[in-house]
């Protein structure tokens, strides 16, 4: 009965979550895999990927989409793999066939769509602070995983794993800083890939540039990063998908997928990110009263323009997040032809 209740609850979270992007993007990573492991398809469906053992990085950065750094609830979908097969069992279904042939987009009211066919062994999860880390190792023994896993605070610069290696490795909130910055961090995740794993990064694309009543969003993000670098802190700076393809190659890994997922941030969103300005404003200690008087009346003028201008619908900002997946060869193995630009996701519909 324990584990029927379990079940449903995270089955319940599942259901909940479904048609938000993280939770899409989540859904895509395990279709990837899935055409990763079993690149034949077939109508199999009764076989499942792994995703073996997990190095699941989570770093906190500055973004300017409130949920973009922890890829969604991943304490429940990490356990949600551990029970895959017990929770389709439990529906008395099956999983999506391995061509994904019956596989779509659910929306949030439909509770027929398969659930596709994955699990994993272990876990190692890396959280930037002790206060994160707590709360998700908290998540894990609610959805009673915590023992299947290890925790760790810091990144994946400063930790040690000795001969520890992985299968997979999921790293969102990783991909910031100079080039030479990101290459490193790069290299570093690589290193610590099994032959034949496979490395999923999931970035922020940089902004571009918008013209027309969009641009409000853009002004805001460059008010908080003008106060920031006055304040003496340089603000996180996001790299382009086609950076980390091209370095991936140089590095002897194989980019097999490249994938665009548009963001239409709400003004609820922009809100959000506005009073998360406001308050490192508030709370700097090198910027003098005046100084941010100016910047507060500034974004609160921006947040107006924003109210009027999601009015006639969604404050979007050609913002994009992305997911790399690219394969270690190891030894001996050749390496294959790297995915060189990325597509925009398109959404996939009941046939």
């Amino acid at each position: 009965p324990e584990m029927r209740e379990a079940l449903e609850q995270i089955l319940q979270e599942m259901e909940a979550n479904v048609g938000g992007i993280t939770t899409l993007m989540q859904r895509h990573v395990e279709r990837t895999l899935i055409q990763h492991q079993f690149p034949e398809g077939g109508d199999d469906t009764d076989t499942y990927a792994t995703f073996g053992s997990l190095l699941d990085v989570s770093t906190d950065y500055s973004v300017s989409w409130n949920g973009s750094t922890e890829f969604g609830g991943k304490p429940s979908w990490v356990a949600s793999m551990f029970y895959r097969k017990d929770i389709i069992n439990y529906e008395e279904t099956e999983p999506c066939r391995v061509d994904l042939e019956d596989d779509y987009d659910a929306d949030v009211d439909d509770d027929e769509c398969c659930l596709l066919g994955v699990t994993i062994d272990d876990y190692v999860g890396i959280r930037p602070t002790k206060e994160k880390k707590e709360e998700h190792m908290i998540l894990s023994a609610y959805w009673d995983v915590l023992d299947h896993g290890q925790w760790k605070v810091g990144t994946v610069m400063n930790l040690e794993f000795g001969d520890q290696k992985f299968d997979t490795i999921v790293a969102n909130g990783a991909l910031t800083g100079t080039d030479d910055e990101v290459v490193i961090i790069l290299e570093r995740l690589a290193s610590l890939l099994n032959p034949g794993g496979v490395v999923f990064f999931v970035g922020i694309e940089p902004i571009g540039k918008v013209d027309g009543p969009e641009k409000v969003y853009n002004e805001i993000l460059q008010q908080i990063e003008s106060a920031k670098r006055l304040g003496g802190e340089e603000p996180t700076r996001n790299v382009p998908a086609t950076f980390i393809n091209e370095s991936l190659d140089r590095l002897g890994l194989s980019v097999f997928s490249s994938v665009h997922f548009p963001i239409i941030p709400t003004l609820d969103d922009v809100r959000e990110t506005t009073n998360g300005g406001k308050r490192w404003i508030e709370e700097s200690r090198a910027l003098k009263p005046d100084i941010k008087k100016q910047y507060m009346t500034k974004l609160d003028d921006l947040v107006k323009r924003t109210a009027r201008v999601a009015k006639v619908g969604a404050v979007f900002a050609r913002e994009y997040q992305y997911i790399v997946a690219a394969e270690f060869p190891g030894d001996g193995n050749k390496k294959k032809e790297s995915v060189k630009q990325p597509t925009v996701y398109q959404p996939k519909t009941e046939q």
